[in-house]
């Protein structure tokens, strides 16, 4: 349960800039037409093939100390058999969603320990919903631990994620954003404004999951009034929430610096395994970052 009144509000304040919001969003309809034109997971070369798929996601799968899109690519250029079958398994509907996100990072898990010893693979819950999102938008959403709380906060939502809560957490953020593309159709200015908008490289988004998502963004970054330690945490770059949410299943936890190793800094030395992934082989970190 959420406060309607209070979401209602929120819809026509984001109606009133979403003409100017719309050119530095448009981005997420783009990437999903862009995946499912271009995803082939029969594809020769699979590597080059999910590099293409997942291009202009920006910072859905690569940010500052978090590179999923990266690592999973580089593991493809060496492994690329393994990282098919991690998708395949992915992508099968007949299977519960939490197991396949599950099996996901542990093959993961594997990969790195082989290919990359020394660093870390990031297929962190968001990353890993990225690509469910990608693929079946009309179904699954992203979920991002930080957006998701600050929604359910402002929203008064009966509902509240817990740190390490994953499926529940997932399962919690599917409702939220299901409840707010549902109050989005009944706003026929804001749905006709929507359609105006996309074009012909856009994903039609016809349940409104995508612009509720967008919705849920906009709350957290502009509406949202967060404590003066939050505040100095984002702008130092020092909110690590997302970052330490790492697994997909397991005990509920306590918020936890980011301590671990970047890719950076393990491309600065080697570890001697022959199997280790080759820093070369990665496209550069300026590239990776702005199209990730």
């Amino acid at each position: 349960m959420i406060n309607q009144e209070k979401l209602k509000s929120v819809i026509k304040q984001y109606e009133s800039i979403f003409k100017e919001r719309w050119p530095d969003e448009k981005f997420k309809w783009e990437a999903i037409k862009n995946f499912k034109a271009t995803w082939d997971i029969n594809a020769e070369n699979f590597a080059e093939m999910f590099y293409a798929a997942t291009n202009n996601i920006y910072g859905f799968l690569g940010s500052m100390n978090n590179f999923p899109r990266r690592m999973i690519y580089g593991y493809a250029l060496q492994d690329p058999e393994t990282v098919r079958g991690m998708f395949i398994n992915l992508y099968d509907e007949s299977k519960d969603m939490i197991d396949r996100m599950v099996q996901f990072q542990a093959a993961a898990e594997e990969l790195c320990n082989r290919l990359s010893p020394g660093m870390q693979h990031y297929q962190r819950p968001m990353a890993i919903t990225v690509y469910l999102w990608l693929k079946y938008p009309e179904k699954y959403n992203v979920y991002k631990y930080t957006v998701c709380r600050d929604t359910c906060r402002f929203l008064e939502s009966s509902f509240a994620p817990k740190k390490g809560n994953t499926p529940n957490n997932i399962k919690g953020n599917d409702e939220l954003i299901s409840t707010i593309a549902e109050t989005i159709a009944g706003e026929q200015s804001l749905v006709t404004l929507f359609h105006e908008a996309l074009d012909d490289s856009c994903y039609e988004d016809p349940f409104y999951r995508i612009l509720a998502f967008d919705i849920c963004y906009y709350i957290s970054a502009r509406l949202l009034k967060k404590t003066p330690q939050e505040e100095k945490k984002v702008d130092q770059g020092q909110d690590q929430s997302d970052a330490s949410e790492e697994k997909v299943s397991g005990d509920v936890q306590e918020e936890k610096p980011d301590d671990e190793k970047t890719v950076g800094s393990a491309q600065n030395g080697n570890s001697g395994d022959e199997n280790a992934i080759d820093s070369t082989q990665f496209p550069s970190r300026k590239t990776c970052i702005l199209s990730a």
